[in-house]
């Protein structure tokens, strides 16, 4: 997604994403920026930090970390005409990912945009990866059910609540020999 409200600089950045054979969501201000952010998925946010409206870019860099999904981990690309060490090391601390001063240098927003992608791209995969280990550890891979190793992680969580609820709580435990067998033959 990408946030501009100058024709001229929206029409350069564009065209440059366009070559790199990049989907872009144009959008004039924040507050539809933040909408279609809130509906679709994406890769990288480039924003320029004074917009029109009422949320400014770095309001939009707020937002868009506060929020409670894995959507606030999403890249963001700070752009500004004002090339002020102060306001870059604020933008960082607000949670830019990374800076570019206009006018772009061509090779450099590329390279930039380039790294920012597929460093998201590369977590989201580990981030997969690191979700199915979990689920090969917790569940039983024939019949899916929850494991011993779920037990473990579990059950003081469940122990503590009852208690704290005042409620019983019953725990079963089978353990069936040659259990291949019996599904095997009853599914």
């Amino acid at each position: 997604v990408y946030i501009e409200d100058s024709n001229v600089a929206a029409h350069v950045m564009i065209k440059m994403l366009d070559e790199m054979n990049l989907s872009v969501d144009h959008f004039r201000n924040a507050d539809d920026a933040l909408a279609a952010f809130e509906q679709h998925s994406y890769d990288l946010i480039i924003s320029d930090i004074l917009l029109e409206g009422a949320i400014s870019g770095v309001g939009l860099v707020q937002r868009v970390r506060n929020y409670v999904s894995d959507k606030r981990r999403v890249p963001i690309l700070a752009l500004s005409g004002l090339d002020e060490p102060t306001r870059r090391i604020e933008l960082f601390k607000l949670g830019v990912n990374d800076y570019v001063t206009k006018p772009p240098i061509e090779e450099e927003v590329r390279a930039r945009v380039r790294n920012l992608i597929l460093s998201k791209q590369l977590f989201d995969q580990v981030e997969s990866q690191s979700r199915q280990l979990y689920n090969l550890a917790m569940r039983d891979q024939l019949t899916g059910l929850f494991n011993r190793n779920s037990l473990k992680e579990f059950a003081p969580r469940y122990f503590k609540e009852a208690d704290e609820a005042d409620t019983p709580l019953s725990l079963l435990v089978i353990d069936l020999d040659h259990f291949k067998i019996i599904n095997d033959t009853h599914g």
